[in-house]
């Protein structure tokens, strides 16, 4: 992902404030199925004012890699990239971008352009959906890679060890059950 001046704009994307980050706003949790309070059919009612965690702080992929084809926007693509997390795990570390869907599920075209980028550009993603019971979200989250073989196939070994998955966020680390993601800015 590049370091370079962001140039694209959000222009009517909310899905970071719409609810499939985990994070808290001014007191409020938000999470899947509970949009931020301050998400308005027009946007953001506090905008000039939202605090910096976790809004300003926010670092979209897509707002940060102009190179991401246009329909990757995760209004669009179903998707909210945050580049440049650590995988922490007993003995090593693993530089991953986290990849949430919006909505329940990452869809098929998108999870493709991402295990393509992943080895072209030789990064790994670390997807993760939302977990429903019919149509109530559990704040449960599976996961899956898209990357390289082998990173694809080691979350795999992860989740059939009993490994928790289960992600709670802030805009500067994702807690694994007692392992962390550290998201660096």
């Amino acid at each position: 992902m590049s370091d370079k001046p962001i140039t694209r704009e959000c222009n009517g994307c909310t899905a970071c404030c719409d609810g499939w980050l985990q994070t808290n706003v001014d007191g409020c949790e938000i999470g899947a199925g509970k949009p931020c309070k301050h998400i308005s059919k027009t946007g953001c009612t506090i905008y000039a004012t939202r605090p910096f965690d976790p809004c300003v702080g926010f670092r979209c992929g897509w707002l940060l890699n102009d190179s991401m084809p246009d329909w990757m926007k995760p209004n669009v693509a179903r998707v909210i990239i945050k580049p440049g997390a650590i995988w922490e795990r007993p003995g090593s570390r693993v530089r991953v971008n986290l990849a949430t869907a919006v909505g329940p599920r990452i869809p098929g075209k998108t999870i493709q352009w991402l295990r393509n980028y992943a080895r072209n550009e030789r990064c790994d993603f670390l997807c993760h959906e939302h977990v429903r019971e019919g149509k109530t979200y559990t704040g449960a989250l599976s996961y899956f890679g898209a990357g390289s073989p082998e990173f694809e196939q080691e979350v795999e070994n992860w989740k059939a060890s009993g490994y928790d998955f289960t992600v709670t966020a802030s805009n500067s680390t994702m807690v694994i059950g007692d392992k962390f993601f550290k998201q660096h800015r």
